[in-house]
């Protein structure tokens, strides 16, 4: 009995958020929560959602820019401030980067190594309209579950409103 529990497969399954506008599967229920961030072009609600799950952590967060900003704005500039946010964010090193596509959209995938914790994150970062979306996953340096990761950042998709 206790060897056919332990032995038992996570169950991905499609989850999708209408404010959020996307959907991604993920090996869980996610929990969501919301934090305001006072930013250099004023207050921003980041919106999240975490599954925890055997030593992983599956993460999409959004927030939306001011319109005044983004009609300004460039968005290799925008991808590379949040970049550079995540990075300080984790207290990690950039590893790795290269420009990634969401339809039409600019983005940028990273791998980062954090050394608290000896962890590594793979995220993608899709600038939408004003929008910014991070996907991404943070596991066990050594980790060797390549697969699911990818399963899931290849799993985001964009809704229509």
């Amino acid at each position: 009995m206790l060897l056919v529990a332990g032995c038992q497969r996570v169950t991905w399954k499609e989850f999708s958020s209408k404010e959020g506008r996307f959907s991604v599967l993920v090996p869980g229920t996610p929990s969501e929560q919301t934090q305001n961030l006072d930013t250099g072009v004023g207050a921003i609600d980041l919106h999240f959602f975490i599954v925890e799950q055997d030593g992983f952590q599956y993460l999409v967060s959004y927030n939306d820019y001011p319109d005044a900003m983004v009609r300004e704005a460039d968005a290799d500039k925008v991808l590379d401030g949040a970049r550079d946010g995540v990075v300080a964010n984790v207290q990690g090193r950039l590893l790795n980067e290269v420009k990634v596509w969401l339809a039409d959209y600019p983005g940028r995938e990273l791998r980062i190594r954090i050394p608290e914790g000896r962890q590594t994150m793979r995220t993608r970062l899709y600038f939408v309209g004003n929008r910014l979306y991070q996907v991404g996953v943070l596991s066990a340096e050594d980790s060797a579950a390549a697969d699911e990761i990818s399963k899931f950042l290849n799993s985001f998709k964009l809704q229509t409103p």
